[in-house]
């Protein structure tokens, strides 16, 4: 696992900042053995980026040695894609600025943190930007359902149709009107991501889980 925690050395200057990054960094050290810690340069201070085996628990390690810091939780990876996991962790720090708490690289988090932290008027004139044309329509509570149950099951018309207990064809045949009135198309993916997280803010935000307990993703095209 990586992590980065970024942290704040109140007025104080780049110096003391720079020093208390070295502090936390040493303690952080101690608190990983055979991890890596180092402290970078980063915007707008020093940021102390740490690779860690996946059976150390960060959070408990961040709770207590950077209490209060903003940090970054990155996937696990294999060695050669450090990298990116920690372009990751270092990605999210602005995200636990105003969470207030580590924030994971997971997909399971990543979309909910969004909502969380959105304007909530905002999050829902989008919505009903983007799925309106379906509230005008006579049965359009059954299409935005239809909508959502694919876009949950990840574009899977069979598991969309048990779902529904309704045929297949008549899943399509929804979806067909459905973008026949919105003017999107679900095999584009910036029209799919905008129904995706249309449907997702009118569920309050709440993750939808997929057969495996994870939650869906945006579907794949058709």
């Amino acid at each position: 696992r990586t992590g980065s925690a970024a942290p704040d050395a109140g007025a104080g200057a780049a110096g003391a900042a720079d020093g208390a990054a070295q502090e936390m960094a040493a303690d952080l050290a101690l608190a990983m053995p055979g991890g890596l810690v180092r402290v970078v340069d980063g915007a707008p201070g020093a940021v102390i980026e740490a690779v860690v085996g996946e059976d150390l628990d960060i959070r408990d390690v961040l709770a207590r040695f950077a209490p209060r810091c903003p940090a970054g939780i990155g996937p696990a990876t294999a060695p050669e894609a450090v990298r990116v996991s920690l372009r990751q962790a270092t990605g999210l720090l602005a995200v636990s600025r105003s969470s207030g708490e580590p924030a994971e690289a997971r997909q399971s988090q990543a979309s909910r943190l969004l909502l969380d932290l959105g304007d909530r008027r905002t999050l829902h004139g989008y919505a009903d930007t983007v799925l309106g044309p379906l509230d005008l329509a006579d049965n359009g509570e059954e299409l935005i359902a239809t909508l959502t149950a694919w876009l949950e099951t990840g574009g899977a018309w069979d598991a969309t149709s048990r779902r529904l207990g309704v045929h297949r064809h008549t899943v399509r045949n929804r979806l067909d009107k459905a973008m026949d009135l919105t003017g999107r198309r679900l095999d584009d993916p910036d029209d799919r991501f905008d129904l995706w997280l249309a449907t997702r803010i009118r569920r309050g935000g709440a993750s939808a889980t997929g057969a495996d307990g994870r939650p869906a993703a945006p579907p794949p095209g058709r």
